[in-house]
């Protein structure tokens, strides 16, 4: 499931069923397996057990410049002990003009009752708002609440207008109407006297099992870079898994909302399917290119709990369920994006890639409660905190380490970032050939920037042909041109003379 790949050599079929039984005993569940084998040297409470409530209130308390900052509330009732929304953390925060009871109404119209609800609101007051897809159907349901929260967001941001971002490609959102889901229709959203506007965009990224299609791809391809000395075909091999593609196009629809939100100053909506995959991918991430804060150690650490712990990723499911069809490395792709974005803007981060490849790797290690189990209900239910140590006390005992020597926190402080995906995305060789010799993430790395290259000289030497092409043909139409223009002289002092 992390590209890992052990030889244990047996000297014959009874230690093979030796270690076999053993093995099954020791393994009752995964997750009681898990808190077996985590270390409790450190303290096991979150040193940011309140960090997402403080990052609500940062938010919110900054907005005093703008007027309608303060129709927002940090709503700590409506899914108190995850009674409305099982997967949702157990404060949110909500526009303070509608009622308790309508949000509730709203959240039934939802997928796995999974509201909008803000996460992010910039200085102007346009927010990223996330939720669940809405529950249309084939007879094109619609909810009175749900238009009327979906409405507020639109009016509370400057632009009053809200572009909803379904992360899913149009076909798969149609599709999902036969299950009970789909997608709004924005003409039900909009009424005639509205003083907003409200529209839709497709960001066109494939679902989990695309994704585990793709990491299973990866997989082998990084297995095979030490058995092969021609990295042409190798880097064939890799565009043919389409990973390079899935990364570039959840960084480029991340970009897409942070400059709506940033530079537009309008709000978004993002959703998929259920919410808990594509939609954490693209809010963390736009966030990131959005707010210097979530560039820092703490930051992303609290980023990380917010959109990804307390808004319910399934990473029982998507990272150490391997032989399920639910497995799908959508946190370590995220963890690719921005790694992306480090490597293009080395000075905007306090933390260094190093934290990138602890997080990606301890995400399937077990050792730490953080990153068991579904939800952060389930996590509550086990006692996790209390029973397992978390990643972010060892992160923080280590913080030395995770610090980037570049960071120059006050260059990029007020600038939004905007990646580059057109021909800047490379593959994270540090992580995927992480068990390859030193060498070989080497070779891969100046292989990419050779191929590159050499494709791009290629590109250059087309355009340079196309361009004396060009320059041959217009002198052979100038030549024409002329030849007929003195043609034509010719007969005219012809016929005067006649």
């Amino acid at each position: 499931k992390d590209l890992c790949l052990l030889d244990l050599g047996l000297s014959s079929y009874a230690s093979l069923n030796k270690l076999s039984q053993h093995l099954q005993r020791r393994i009752q569940t995964p997750v009681q397996m898990g808190i077996a084998a985590c270390r409790s040297s450190l303290p096991g409470a979150s040193p940011y057990a309140m960090a997402v409530d403080q990052d609500y209130r940062r938010l919110l308390t900054r907005q005093h410049t703008h007027a309608e900052a303060w129709a927002w509330q940090l709503d700590c009732d409506l899914n108190d002990g995850h009674r409305l929304a099982p997967t949702y953390p157990t404060v949110l925060v909500t526009p303070s003009s509608l009622s308790t009871a309508e949000l509730a109404k709203a959240a039934a119209y939802r997928s796995k009752k999974r509201l909008p609800v803000l996460t992010w609101i910039s200085e102007h007051g346009a927010a990223i708002c996330r939720s669940s897809q809405p529950n249309v159907g084939m007879r094109g349901s619609e909810s009175a609440s749900d238009t009327a929260l979906v409405q507020q967001i639109a009016t509370l941001s400057t632009s009053s207008s809200l572009v909803i971002i379904d992360a899913r490609p149009h076909q798969n959102a149609l599709l999902n109407r036969v299950r009970g889901g789909g997608y709004e229709d924005v003409k039900s959203y909009v009424v005639s006297d509205a003083l907003c506007s409200v529209s839709i965009e497709f960001m066109d990224l494939d679902n989990i099992h695309a994704m585990r299609r793709s990491w299973e791809g990866l997989s082998k391809c990084c297995q095979e870079r030490a058995l092969t000395d021609d990295p042409r075909s190798w880097h064939l091999r890799l565009a043919q898994t389409k990973w390079l593609e899935h990364v570039a196009a959840i960084v480029r629809a991340s970009l897409k909302i942070a400059r709506l939100v940033g530079q537009e100053h309008t709000s978004t909506l993002v959703h998929c399917s259920d919410g808990w995959d594509r939609t954490p991918q693209l809010t963390s991430l736009a966030q990131l290119l959005l707010d210097p804060t979530y560039r820092t150690i703490d930051g992303i650490a609290a980023l990380i709990e917010k959109e990804w712990l307390s808004f319910g990723h399934c990473f029982e499911l998507r990272s150490n369920s391997t032989d399920s069809d639910e497995f799908s490395p959508i946190f370590v792709q995220f963890l690719d994006c921005i790694w992306q974005v480090l490597r293009q803007f080395p000075t905007a981060f306090e933390f260094n890639a190093r934290l990138l490849l602890s997080l990606a790797h301890h995400c399937y290690s077990r050792r730490f409660g953080t990153f068991m189990c579904n939800s952060q209900r389930d996590r509550e239910s086990l006692l996790l905190r209390a029973k397992t140590e978390s990643f972010w006390s060892w992160m923080q005992a280590n913080r030395q380490a995770f610090v980037n020597e570049f960071w120059e926190p006050g260059k990029m402080e007020n600038k939004m970032l905007e990646p580059n995906t057109t021909n800047s995305i490379r593959l994270w060789s540090d992580y995927y050939l992480r068990y390859q010799p030193a060498g070989e993430r080497e070779h891969a790395d100046v292989d990419q920037v050779t191929v590159f290259l050499k494709d791009k000289i290629a590109e250059l030497e087309a355009a340079a042909a196309v361009e004396t092409i060009l320059a041959r043909v217009i002198a052979v139409a100038e030549r024409e041109a002329l030849e007929r223009h003195l043609s034509l002289l010719h007969i005219c002092r012809c016929r005067r003379r006649g």
